[in-house]
């Protein structure tokens, strides 16, 4: 089974993208079906498919939602465990968990919501700019004084967030597919720190698979970063579950790295069976884009029943 979740307004987007996916696995050999999912209306008796692809939304609640629905229809989910992607939307336990791995993150602290007034004593000197996000991964935002780090607090409503120091540098996100990483693309569309060396490539690599390797991730990760040439790396996010479609950063640094969008598609359900000693994996450390041809025959001769969902947004 393949599952996604959408927010208010993007039902339409990922319908798209679960339609791509579908397609994809068509094409591999796999029988696949795209089957809308209501929270709190959707019976898990009413669910078939062996494996789970989710498709995420970036809403955490909802995506952890739509994960429990397609586990309690006794499907088998595609990529990360629910433990994973459930840190992976914690940006405080996120953070927390890095650290222990020895993962440079930007400095940042717990922040809980408060009345604008009480901001000065709390943030003492910890200084601006800052960036201020809801600890459930929500989207932030950047402060650049008292008065604006006080509204971004305020409007953390009941719950808590993390106070960030804005880092400074390009963004790029590192690939990470079967703890293999694929390379790295620029987040902003421009090039990748100037002329990063090889040694300091390396380097950047082995900090996202340890960041993969501490939150236990499975199948696709995007690592994101920020990368300057006179300070070191810092992680920034961690998306174990990335979005997969032909725009996405993922599968364009997997096409960059000789993966097509249906081959990722294909090794993934593959990978999934293999892990569940049922059928062989065709994934070695980093083959050669030649090598798919032949996985792509015999994963026709041996396809598998996976459903594509969306959860629906209802009121």
């Amino acid at each position: 089974m393949v599952a996604g979740a959408s927010r208010p307004g993007e039902e339409r987007e990922i319908e798209g993208r679960l339609t791509g996916v579908a397609s994809a696995l068509s094409e591999y050999g796999h029988d696949s079906a795209v089957t809308p999912l209501q929270p709190g209306k959707t019976e898990p008796t009413t669910l078939c498919g062996e494996l789970a692809f989710l498709c995420p939304s970036g809403d955490g609640k909802r995506d952890l939602a739509a994960a429990a629905l397609l586990e309690a229809a006794g499907a088998r989910i595609i990529g990360p465990k629910r433990l994973s992607l459930a840190l992976s939307y914690d940006a405080l336990k996120v953070r927390e968990l890095l650290r222990l791995y020895n993962v440079a993150t930007a400095p940042y602290y717990r922040a809980e919501a408060m009345h604008q007034a009480k901001v000065p004593s709390s943030h003492g000197s910890f200084g601006f700019p800052a960036f201020v996000r809801a600890r459930d991964g929500a989207r932030g935002q950047h402060v650049n004084d008292l008065g604006e780090l006080g509204q971004a607090l305020v409007k953390l409503g009941s719950g808590d967030g993390v106070v960030e120091r804005a880092h400074g540098g390009d963004r790029v996100g590192v690939a990470v597919f079967h703890g293999t990483v694929l390379g790295m693309i620029d987040l902003r569309g421009q090039a990748v720190a100037g002329g990063l060396s090889s040694a300091r490539r390396g380097g950047i690599y082995k900090v996202a698979e340890r960041t993969v390797e501490a939150l236990e991730a499975a199948g696709a990760a995007l690592v994101k970063l920020s990368v300057s040439e006179r300070a070191n790396e810092q992680v920034l996010d961690v998306d174990v579950c990335p979005e997969l479609s032909a725009r996405s950063a993922f599968v364009r640094t997997a096409r960059d790295a000789g993966y097509c969008f249906g081959e990722i598609c294909d090794l993934l359900v593959r990978q999934t069976w293999a892990s569940m000693g049922e059928r062989p994996g065709m994934m070695s450390r980093r083959p050669p884009a030649r090598q798919f041809e032949a996985g792509a025959a015999d994963s026709a001769d041996g396809g598998s029943a996976v459903a594509v969902a969306t959860l629906a947004q209802t009121g």
